[in-house]
């Protein structure tokens, strides 16, 4: 075993090197040896076969020929025959006993180079007895001796061997070597445990060696690429870490600041505060509220952002609201600051478009908040310029410009990545402005900026929007307009009254024939989607526009819209109510005052109105009854609340369990449902009532109240069955919005909302 074990050792330990040059000796001997032994084995052989050949000569000719010239004592012909089979070369002597004459003999007779044949001649028996006796030469190979044979095979190996040696030197050089630096380049690292490149010279043939070098020198550039791109990723991902835990911390700083400002007013309201106090406790937590809510919402947008599942939702809109929302929301502030505060919008840009709104009503107000924010005097600019327009899109510049303090070149990449910062507020506007680069990429677009210290600073984008399509699309109950149908047979009134109530956030219809509008209204209230408010001319050709009116009210019924009577001539306003119109506006008007009369339509309580024209009191029409679904006590308690004040009736149910047992013992006219509550959920609950509704021509109005904001949560929502959805925070618009559409004879009454919110308020309720 010990043997063994030290061969395996030995042949373990032989190099490739050692190997070659013991294969190509071996190789060399045992061919050298192999030739000087079949060069011997061949000779012998040849001379075989030539002696063969010489015998049946002697036998088939020279024999015959003898014995004729010994017969007839032709002493000279007799010697020119022997001399003739002398010439063979294997013939070493020959001799005839007797001759003619006398004894012929040629040649030596020596057993130990030659093989003695002897022939008897059959001459005439009266002559004496004569003999051939020929001596045949051995072949070389058996008179050689054994020394020269082992000298020949000698020199032959000692020439394969030179041969070998040679060759194991081509070898060596071309391929041995550079295999063995190959061996052990590969199994060396470098100090971050990556492989090392293989460096050979340049060999003058693409063979397998270069091709070897080349790939694995490509691998490792592969390898090391990998490594690169792996430790960069790594060293990232520890960056966003540790920002993201800071940004975590900086969050967590601003939500502790407005729930401290949201606790500390709610236990000053507990101690019974005076009017003026509880006046400023509520603008003070609603201001809180909306801080918490517009944190919650960067949070949202952060996760939604990283994870890859924010999309945008491109809707019609017009571009025009847009602009006036932003001028509304942002005014009152640059004028506290005393700013120069200016919204343009290029007349050419079409007033429709098909966007998301609300990502870049988002962008715009994340940008504008910060131009105000960081801008002491001067101006703060908003302009929106049109640059390029084709049949199916058009390309619109949106451009930021403020006289602030600017920021520096060395910093302006820094500004959208502040989440690490130490400071507060320049943290969320680095989060924010992040989220706003962001959303503009998967718009699109590409934000750019150009500011310099102390003059100013603008940003700039350009969005390609697709021209508004009319086709039926799943809305927001937050983003959903009240219809409005005009008729006039004066188009270019209409189509002024048109342009003022699409600003003032309503959908309008325009009608020139009287006999469409009837036929209009029902298929509005058939699809769920009715007229709000009914935009007439008095003075209409070929009609009394008051009969008009009176007939719209019979045919529709209480699903009548609110009716507007427009008039460039004078008419009297108190005998129209009489017959149903509920305001009346003369020509030439004022924007403001047509939103005026069209907000005290909707902000005043419903006084019934004959058509007879009597002034008889109509009985007190009955409340809505709707089913709030809802977990929670204290939303409980806070929508309860707010739909008590819009006027409705409202039940409570805890979970989706007691909801469909509530639907099945009484019907209401809508349902608010929470998805997530325990028990049942509110997707099992509504798939429930529809199944319960299949065997009757009943259908209730069901809505998702949800804080679940995600796509995949409103696609799921609509496929159990509901009709709308709401995302949490609720307040009183949303309310009326999703009563106003779900609903369609619902009239309400609000309260006049706090001074710092009325314009607002007012203003989202007509959007």
């Amino acid at each position: 075993m010990t043997i063994l074990s030290s061969v395996l050792s030995w042949k373990a330990r032989l190099g490739l090197s050692r190997q070659t040059l013991f294969l190509l000796c071996t190789l060399g001997v045992l061919f050298a040896v192999l030739s000087s032994l079949s060069s011997v084995f061949w000779e012998h052989k040849a001379s075989s076969e030539r002696k063969e050949a010489i015998l049946a000569s002697v036998d088939t000719y020279f024999i015959p020929k003898i014995q004729q010239f010994a017969l007839i004592q032709d002493a000279v012909k007799l010697e020119m025959v022997v001399k003739e089979l002398y010439r063979f070369a294997e013939v070493d002597g020959i001799s005839v006993v007797p001759a003619v004459d006398d004894a012929l003999r040629l040649g030596l007779f020596s057993s130990e180079r030659s093989t003695i044949l002897t022939w008897t001649l059959e001459l005439d028996e009266f002559l004496p007895e004569q003999t051939l006796t020929i001596a045949l030469a051995k072949p070389e190979s058996t008179v050689r001796d054994i020394g020269s044979i082992v000298q020949q095979v000698l020199s032959q190996v000692v020439i394969a061997l030179i041969v070998s040696m040679l060759g194991y030197m081509v070898l060596m050089k071309n391929v041995i070597k550079p295999v063995r630096q190959m061996a052990r380049r590969v199994g060396e690292i470098d100090e971050n445990n990556l492989p090392r490149k293989i460096l050979l010279r340049s060999r003058l043939f693409q063979d397998e060696v270069t091709q070897f070098n080349e790939r694995y020198n490509n691998a490792v550039d592969r390898i090391r690429e990998t490594f690169i791109q792996l430790s960069d990723s790594c060293q990232q991902a520890e960056i966003a870490k540790a920002r993201k835990g800071e940004l975590m911390a900086t969050m967590s700083h601003e939500i502790r600041n407005s729930l401290n400002s949201y606790v500390g007013m709610v236990s000053l309201l507990k101690e019974e505060p005076s009017k003026q106090e509880l006046k400023e406790f509520s603008e003070l937590i609603h201001k809180a509220t909306g801080n918490l809510q517009d944190l919650v919402n960067d949070i949202h947008d952060m996760s939604q952002l990283e994870n890859g599942r924010l999309d945008i939702v491109k809707k019609d809109f017009s571009i025009n609201d847009l602009v006036d929302d932003i001028d509304a929301m942002f005014r009152s502030k640059a004028t506290e600051k005393d700013l120069l505060f200016q919204c343009t919008l290029d007349s050419s840009i079409s007033p429709r478009l098909l966007g998301d709104k609300n990502r870049i009503r988002q962008v715009l107000r994340n940008l504008l908040s910060n131009a105000i924010k960081y801008t002491d005097n001067g101006y703060v600019i908003l302009d929106v310029q049109h640059l390029s327009y084709d049949e199916s899109s058009e390309t619109i510049l949106f451009e930021v410009k403020d006289s602030g303090i600017g920021i520096d070149k060395s910093q302006q990449e820094e500004i959208f990545d502040q989440g690490n910062s130490q400071d507060v507020e320049r943290a969320t506007a680095g989060v924010r402005l992040g989220i706003t680069r962001n959303l503009i990429h998967l718009m699109g677009g590409q934000l750019k900026l150009d500011s310099e210290p102390g003059i100013g600073t603008h940003f700039s984008f350009t969005l390609r929007f697709s021209h508004s399509v009319e086709q039926p699309v799943i809305c927001d109950e937050d983003n959903e307009k009240p219809r409005v149908l005009l008729l006039d047979d004066y188009c270019l009134n209409m189509r002024i009254t048109s342009i003022q109530l699409d600003k003032m956030g309503w959908e309008s219809t325009c009608c020139q024939d009287i006999s469409h509008v009837g036929t209009m209204l029902r298929t509005a209230l058939k699809k769920g989607l009715p007229y709000r408010l009914l935009v007439i001319d008095h003075d209409l050709a070929y009609l009394d526009s008051f009969d008009f009116v009176k007939k719209i009210k019979k045919d529709i019924g209480e699903h009548s819209p609110a009716i507007m009577m427009i008039s460039s001539s004078k008419f009297d306003h108190k005998e129209a109510m009489k017959f149903g119109v509920d305001v009346c506006l003369a020509r030439p008007y004022e924007t403001n005052h047509l939103e005026d009369k069209v907000r005290a339509i909707f902000e005043r309580p419903s006084i019934p109105v004959t058509t007879s024209g009597e002034h008889e009191p109509s009985p007190m029409k009955t409340m809505l009854k709707v089913l709030l679904v809802e977990d929670q006590v204290s939303n409980q308690v806070v929508m309860k609340k707010m739909l008590e004040r819009l006027g409705v009736e409202v039940s409570l149910a805890e979970n989706g369990r007691v909801a469909v047992s509530k639907c099945a013992a009484e019907h209401y006219d809508l349902v608010l449902m929470d998805c997530q509550m325990p028990v049942m959920d509110g997707f099992e609950a509504t798939y429930s009532i529809r199944k319960m509704e299949a065997s009757s021509s009943l259908r209730v109005p069901i809505v998702a109240l949800t804080a679940n904001v995600l796509a995949e949560e409103k696609k799921r929502c609509f496929e159990v069955g509901m009709d709308g959805f709401v995302s949490k925070p609720v307040n009183l618009s949303k309310l009326s919005t999703v009563l106003r559409k779900h609903v369609a004879n619902f009239e309400f009454l609000v309260k006049d909302p706090k001074p710092s919110e009325k314009k607002s308020e007012s203003h989202r309720m007509l959007s």
